[in-house]
């Protein structure tokens, strides 16, 4: 007791790693912001609070898949909003 073991030298390593390429990936910091709120819930170590963590941690990553797909989206529609935008003027210039 008071030790730390391999397994959880390993699994800090490993969550540490995934949330900075996450981070890094998507461009945005809201994956360590997330890993950071739940980590305490996972270092008590109690069947529950684990438990706990992990239900909040899918509610919360379910939560951040939704607002990427929905600014994708968004993404999309501008894009393709600047598009037809620019087909209009070049339309308008060309029978001007």
């Amino acid at each position: 007791m008071g030790e730390a073991s391999v397994l959880a030298i390993v699994e800090t390593v490993l969550a540490i790693t995934l949330s900075i390429l996450l981070a890094v990936k998507r461009g945005s910091a809201i994956y360590i912001a997330a890993a950071a709120c739940i980590a305490p819930f996972l270092l008590l170590r109690t069947e529950r609070s684990t438990e706990l963590a992990l239900q909040w941690a899918d509610k919360l990553f379910g939560l951040l898949h939704n607002f990427m797909r929905i600014k994708k989206v968004k993404e999309a529609v501008a894009a393709r909003q600047t598009v037809l935008d620019t087909s209009l003027e070049l339309t308008y210039a060309r029978w001007s």
